[in-house]
């Protein structure tokens, strides 16, 4: 058995992730699974389990935090979680281009510009969302053109 150099859970010796503390494993960050708990191993519910039944079951890692920016800023560390990160933007362009319409089309309806924004600013909307779907799609120089737009 291996363990979680950063709070001595009891993970697989080929762990990606302790399911505790949610430390990730590998080339990237640098840290592997030790032989022994460098921290003061814990007690957990599949090493003082008698049955079978309790043997499956999961303690928690720690709460997140409220302020944690990750959903700003999403960790990557392979394929899947660089598409999953994606979506942020698919939705923050979607949303740009959205608002925008909006206030363009109050602008119409007012027939002066609103927040400083006119009828022309359709134009925005339109090409925000044909960078919301070609970010969708992958497209790394569309998404480096909705950072410049």
């Amino acid at each position: 058995m291996a363990y979680c150099p950063n709070c001595g859970t009891e993970v697989a010796a080929d762990a990606r992730i302790c399911r505790y503390c949610k430390a990730e494993f590998g080339e990237i960050t640098g840290w592997m699974p030790t032989e022994k708990p460098s921290a003061p191993p814990r007690t957990t519910p599949q090493s003082t389990a008698t049955s079978a039944a309790a043997a499956v079951v999961d303690t928690p890692g720690p709460k997140k935090n409220w302020w944690s920016l990750r959903w700003i800023w999403p960790k990557i560390h392979d394929i899947e979680s660089a598409k999953a990160a994606t979506l942020y933007g698919v939705l923050a362009a979607g949303f740009s281009s959205a608002v925008t319409a909006a206030i363009a089309t109050a602008s119409l309806v007012a027939q002066k510009p609103i927040l400083g924004l006119d009828a022309w600013s359709y134009i925005d909307a339109i090409l925000m969302a044909i960078v919301a779907w070609r970010v969708k799609q992958f497209s790394r120089a569309f998404a480096l053109g909705g950072i410049a737009l």
